[in-house]
C-alpha cells in the first residue's frame, strides 16, 4: 500500500460539515494510523463558535493532529487541538471593540475605506501574535489527499488554500443534507476548469448526478452514489455509545433545531416562530423544548426573552447533544429550515418545517419552489420529506395531526426518504474504499 502521508479535511464552509465527514475521517484515521490528519478551518471567525461539549468536537478532537486556521487579518496559524483553536480565536476586549467597527464600516458605504485601517490594525495584532504562524507552504501535497465540498471551490476565502493544493486529488461530500439540482451562480474569481481532473464526489441521492456532471464537468467515473454517511447504522450506534445521557432526563418534548437569520429567515419572521413554537408547546400540548442551536448561531438572548429565563431548565432548555440523541425521545421535531429534517427522517422522527416565505420577493416569486398549496417553499418542504407550516394555526393543525397519527406521518416520511436518498448501509466503507484505491496510485 503507497504511503498515505497527509489526509486534509476542509473544515468549510462550517463546522457542520464534520457531520458528514466524520463517520469516514474516524474510519480513514483507524486504516491510516500513521498519516497525519489535518483540520483546516479557511473561515475567520468560525474556530471562536467552536462547541467544546459538541459530541462530533470531542470526537474530532482525539483524530485530528493539527488544527489550522485563518485570522481576520487573513493570516494562518497552527494548533494541536480544538480547545486550543477556540482559545486563541476568542477575542479581546481590543479585538471586540475593533470588530464593532469593522461591522459600522461595512454597514455605511462612506465609511468602508476605512476597513484598510482595521485590517492593519489586525495585521498589527497578528504579527505581535504568539500564537504560532505558518505558510501554505507547509502543506506537503505530495503523498496526501484533500477532504472538503467541491461546492467551496466556489469560495473567494478558500481561494489561496485550494489553488496550493491544485494536482492533488481531492474528495467531496456535501455539506448539507439536501438533494442538489440547482445551478450555482459560480464565483467568477473561482476557476473550476481543473476540478474535473482532481475530484472524486461521493452524492446521497441518483438524482444529484446530471447536476454535478454539468456543474462541474466531471465524468461517470468520478461520481459515486453512496447515500448520506452519517445514517450509517454502525455510526449511529457509535455516537450513541459516545454521547452523554443527560438528554433523557426529559421525555416526550419538541425537539427544535433552530438557525441563524437570513435573507428567507429575517429577524422578525424567526420572533414570530418562536413566539408560535411557544405558544404550541406551552399552552396547547403542554410539552418542553429542547433547542438545538444551529453551528454559526450565538445565543444572544432571543430565546431567554421569548421563552422565560425563569423557565429555563425546567420548561425549555438548550443543547449540544447530536441530533440523533435528541431525536430519540422527542414527540417531534421543528425545523426552521434544516437539514436535520433529513436526519429525522431517516430516524422515524416527524418533522414541521416552520417557514413563512410570502412576500420574501427572493423567495417567493413564479420561479420559486411550491408546495402542492402553490405555496412558495424551499427544498426540504418540495422534497416533501417533512410537514410545512407558515403560521400558526398550521404548526398547531400539523403539530395536532402527528400527535394523534405518528405512525402514519412516520412511515411516509420514511418511504418518502428511501425513495430520495440511497442506501447508507455500506456509504463510509465505499469512500474509505475509493480513497484508498486513488492513494495507492
Amino acid at each position: 500500500m503507497k504511503n498515505l502521508k497527509t489526509i486534509y479535511f476542509v473544515c468549510s464552509p462550517s463546522l457542520g460539515i464534520l457531520d458528514n465527514w466524520l463517520p469516514v475521517i474516524h474510519k480513514l484515521r483507524t486504516k491510516y494510523p500513521n498519516s497525519e490528519l489535518v483540520c483546516i478551518i479557511t473561515k475567520p471567525g468560525t474556530a471562536e463558535v467552536i462547541d467544546l461539549s459538541n459530541i462530533l468536537i470531542k470526537i474530532a478532537d482525539d483524530l485530528f493532529d493539527l488544527i489550522v486556521y485563518k485570522s481576520n487579518a487573513e493570516q494562518w496559524f497552527e494548533c494541536i487541538s480544538f480547545g486550543a483553536a477556540k482559545a486563541q480565536n476568542t477575542p479581546s476586549s481590543l479585538r471586540r471593540f475593533i470588530f464593532l467597527f469593522k461591522k459600522v464600516f461595512l454597514r455605511y458605504r462612506l465609511l468602508s475605506p476605512l476597513l484598510c485601517v482595521v485590517r492593519l490594525i489586525y495585521g498589527l495584532l497578528d504579527f505581535f501574535s504568539p500564537k504560532k504562524k505558518i505558510k501554505l507552504n507547509k502543506f506537503e501535497t505530495q503523498d496526501s489527499v484533500v477532504l472538503y465540498d467541491v461546492y467551496e471551490e466556489t469560495k473567494e476565502y478558500n481561494r489561496e488554500l485550494l489553488e496550493h493544493f491544485i494536482g492533488v486529488s481531492k474528495f467531496s461530500i456535501s455539506h448539507g443534507a439536501h438533494i442538489e439540482q440547482k445551478t450555482i451562480e459560480h464565483n467568477r474569481i473561482t476557476n473550476l476548469s481543473r476540478v474535473s481532473d482532481e475530484v472524486n464526489v461521493f452524492l446521497f441521492s441518483k438524482d444529484e448526478k446530471e447536476f454535478y456532471k454539468n456543474t462541474y464537468s466531471l465524468q461517470d467515473s468520478n461520481i459515486f452514489i453512496v447515500g448520506v454517511p452519517r445514517h450509517n447504522q454502525e455510526w449511529a450506534s457509535y455516537l450513541y455509545s459516545m454521547s452523554n445521557d443527560k438528554e433523557q432526563e426529559w421525555d416526550q418534548y419538541i425537539f427544535f433545531i433552530s438557525r441563524t437569520v437570513s435573507e428567507y429567515l429575517p429577524l422578525d419572521r424567526k420572533i414570530q416562530a418562536i413566539r408560535d413554537i411557544k405558544k404550541l408547546a406551552f399552552e396547547n400540548l403542554d410539552l418542553k423544548i429542547i433547542i438545538k442551536l444551529h453551528p454559526k448561531e450565538h445565543s444572544s438572548g432571543l430565546y431567554e426573552k421569548i421563552l422565560g429565563k425563569d423557565n429555563y431548565g425546567i420548561k425549555w432548555k438548550f443543547s449540544s447533544a447530536h441530533p440523533f440523541l435528541l431525536g430519540k425521545r422527542c414527540a417531534f421535531a421543528i425545523t426552521l429550515f434544516s437539514g436535520v429534517s433529513v436526519d429525522m427522517a431517516a430516524l422515524n422522527v416527524p418533522t414541521i418545517e416552520c417557514l413563512n416565505l410570502h412576500g420574501l420577493k427572493k423567495f417567493d416569486n413564479k420561479d420559486s419552489l411550491k408546495d402542492e398549496n402553490g405555496v412558495s417553499v424551499l427544498e426540504y418542504r418540495h422534497m416533501k420529506i417533512v410537514l410545512g407550516s407558515s403560521n400558526y394555526d398550521q404548526l398547531k393543525s400539523q403539530a395536532n395531526y402527528i400527535m394523534s397519527n405518528r405512525s402514519v406521518v412516520i412511515n411516509k416520511f420514511y418511504k418518502r426518504y428511501c425513495e430520495l436518498y440511497a442506501k447508507p448501509d455500506k456509504s463510509i466503507s465505499l469512500i474509505v474504499d475509493q480513497i484508498t484505491k486513488d492513494s495507492n496510485h
